[in-house]
């Protein structure tokens, strides 16, 4: 995942979300809809390509089946031309010089248009596929193209469009008839004295890939806590994916007990809706991700006691067989006193499971090797994610993050492992040695007893401060 973009993405996704506001006002996302299926049976798709010939050919091939298509040869043109008109769907190849097509999609996202987007890539990788769709593409196409899997991806997208249309048609209808109070309950955008089950909902903190987070207080016991609310989405196959990984997390992380883990206190699903929501402990501090993009890096001694946390929670969490598989500095909070927590188990799983669908989650620059060769992995991929957040934190630098999410992917399997020494750091021979373990290749070599991993870390804390 890219998690730094380029600085003029923000000016652009600022820019198109100021021209597409009067659009928003004047009709509304659910009239968009409804003119886009009136205007034109199938739709109206814009396809985006830096090669003439790729858009080329897309478009002869859905305009011959009946759909509208215009294109647009760079992310700009495609942003002029979204200002002009609606459109049903954006086909955009992933890589271009000026804006990318995850950047157009944030774009349409940030800018709240009903408009689904496709991503395609001649750079075909798993990984890709799946960070598109958590960033909310609907689909991925691996160029060269094949017509007839462009048609059936694109057939797939307009089929569920239909069927988000009419649900909204019958939902408003429903709630024109006369319900209870609590049918007519539902969970705010902006809340203000509102309440999910017993918790009153002060304000929101914030929104990750799965949920949106408020801060809420729970009068029984007068404390204040966090809830997380799974988001909505209108893929039913994706939204079933989802429902499963946010009940994992809750049944997971309410399994562990720890000083250094977010503590989860309930579960449930809001009554009469289709949304689900974990309450968690409230934790104020910030990410590591907010101090380093604020200090740049942290002090050694700082770094190491993170770490020494950070590992006696992974142990925790690998003794009763759970993999966090996501751990990364926008995972790692800090409570009180400056104590670390590690949340977000929403793409955690149970060793030997046998889910499917989701063995590239995860964020590319703390993927261990075996993760994304395909390869069986275990509590020691966990470790390798460790060792790149040591690293990051003391020399200010992700060690394998690349321009691309796909570079990144090739840095963490072929890059020899760094040492800090390589960063212009003179550390202690310990630490080097240790994060240089921590980051081996092959996870046989890493740490298989825990404890030591826990003792050494607790040892060079304790020498540094």
């Amino acid at each position: 995942m890219l998690e730094h973009p380029p600085p003029w993405c923000g000016i652009a996704r600022h820019l198109a979300a100021s021209a597409f506001a009067g659009c928003i006002e004047e009709g509304g996302i659910y009239d968009f809809g409804i003119v886009a299926k009136g205007a034109l049976e199938l739709g109206r798709i814009l396809v985006v390509d830096d090669e003439p010939l790729v858009a080329r050919m897309a478009k002869n091939t859905l305009a011959g089946i009946g759909y509208e298509v215009e294109t647009a040869q760079s992310g700009s043109d495609a942003l002029a031309s979204l200002r002009e008109r609606h459109f049903d769907l954006v086909i955009s190849d992933l890589f271009m010089p000026d804006i990318t097509g995850k950047d157009l999609l944030e774009t349409i996202r940030e800018a709240g248009l009903d408009t689904d987007v496709l991503i395609m890539s001649g750079a075909g990788s798993i990984s890709l596929a799946v960070d598109a769709m958590k960033h909310g593409a609907k689909s991925f196409v691996e160029k060269p193209f094949a017509v007839d899997d462009l048609r059936r991806e694109v057939r797939a997208i307009f089929k569920h469009r239909r069927c988000a249309l009419e649900a909204a048609v019958a939902v408003t209808r429903a709630s024109s008839a006369p319900t209870s109070r609590e049918a007519q309950r539902t969970f705010p955008e902006e809340p203000g004295r509102e309440f999910l089950g017993r918790y009153e909902i002060r304000r929101r903190i914030g929104e990750g890939g799965m949920g949106r987070v408020y801060e809420a207080f729970d009068p029984n016991l007068q404390r204040s806590v966090a809830i997380k609310v799974m988001l909505p989405e209108r893929d039913a196959r994706l939204q079933g994916e989802l429902t499963e990984r946010f009940r994992r997390e809750g049944w997971l992380a309410g399994q562990l007990v720890h000083p250094h883990i977010v503590a989860v206190y309930d579960a449930g699903q809001a009554p009469n809706a289709d949304y689900h929501y974990l309450v968690m402990e409230m934790v104020a501090g910030g990410s590591l991700r907010q101090r380093l993009d604020r200090l740049g890096r942290l002090p050694v001694a700082d770094a190491v006691a993170i770490g020494h946390q950070l590992a006696s929670a992974l142990r925790c969490a690998h003794q009763r067989e759970i993999i966090h598989r996501d751990v990364k500095p926008e995972n790692i909070l800090f409570g009180e006193d400056d104590i670390v927590k590690l949340g977000d188990f929403g793409v955690a799983r149970v060793s030997n499971s046998q889910l499917t669908g989701d063995r590239w989650l995860g964020s590319p620059a703390y993927l261990a090797p075996e993760v994304i060769r395909g390869r069986p992995c275990d509590f020691r991929s966990d470790q390798f994610a460790l060792g790149a957040v040591l690293i990051e934190m003391v020399s200010g630098v992700s060690p394998f993050a690349g321009e691309t999410p796909f570079e990144t992917l090739h840095n963490v399997v072929e890059r020899d492992t760094p040492h800090l020494m390589e960063h212009g750091m003179r550390m202690a021979p310990e630490l080097d040695a240790l994060i240089e373990r921590l980051l081996e290749k092959d996870p046989a070599r890493r740490f298989e007893d825990e404890a030591e991993l826990v003792q050494r870390l607790g040892a060079l804390r304790q020498h540094l401060h």
